[in-house]
């Protein structure tokens, strides 16, 4: 029931954050991503904030994939 929960809020704040943005206007979108044509540059918070809590995610991946599993051996992960 928690994990529904969490789920349900943080959806929430996510649509909250594209209404919030513009994101939810298709025109917006479009002129963001084309940067050979025009581009509409007022969306660039947006990219530097989802750029942000990429790389503070990427790092915690990084450091949650060195962490002992309990229950799974090392030899058996899969190391690509």
């Amino acid at each position: 029931m928690t994990r529904l929960v969490t789920t349900l809020v943080a959806g929430i704040l996510f649509g909250a954050g594209l209404a919030l943005s513009g994101m939810t206007n298709p025109a917006k979108v479009l002129g963001f991503l084309d940067i050979a044509g025009r581009w509409d540059a007022s969306r660039r918070p947006v990219k530097r904030w989802s750029t942000a809590q990429s790389a503070q995610a990427s790092g915690r991946g990084a450091k949650f994939a060195k962490t002992e599993t309990p229950g799974i051996s090392k030899t058996h992960a899969c190391n690509h």
